[in-house]
């Protein structure tokens, strides 16, 4: 279950923004563990991955993700999630995830 978190709490850890919808293969087995909401409603999930945070959704925070880096990974996972039974879909995606992290962190 996720819980509801301010955007100025999040300031100050490592947070990677991303568009909504634009990770939806990637974190498909992973769950949000944190939510913000602004006047308009719903703004963000959080994802705690690697001792990182991704950020998606309408509103997000954080330091700006490489679009190319991120359709890249989608596309893999992807190919994962329509050709890989699903037993093994899970465990293939987490390595996807983390790897997906270790790269931005490398940039």
């Amino acid at each position: 279950m996720k819980f509801k978190i301010s955007k100025k709490e999040m300031k100050g850890e490592e947070v990677y923004s991303v568009g909504y919808c634009k990770l939806q293969y990637l974190l498909r087995y992973e769950e949000p563990i944190a939510y913000s909401h602004g006047v308009y409603g719903w703004a963000c999930d959080y994802y705690k991955v690697e001792g990182a945070y991704i950020c998606t959704g309408y509103n997000t925070i954080g330091k700006i993700t490489d679009y190319k880096m991120i359709k890249k990974y989608e596309a893999k996972a992807e190919k994962i999630i329509t050709n890989i039974a699903f037993e093994k879909q899970k465990a293939l995606l987490s390595h996807l995830l983390k790897n997906l992290i270790k790269e931005i962190r490398g940039k």
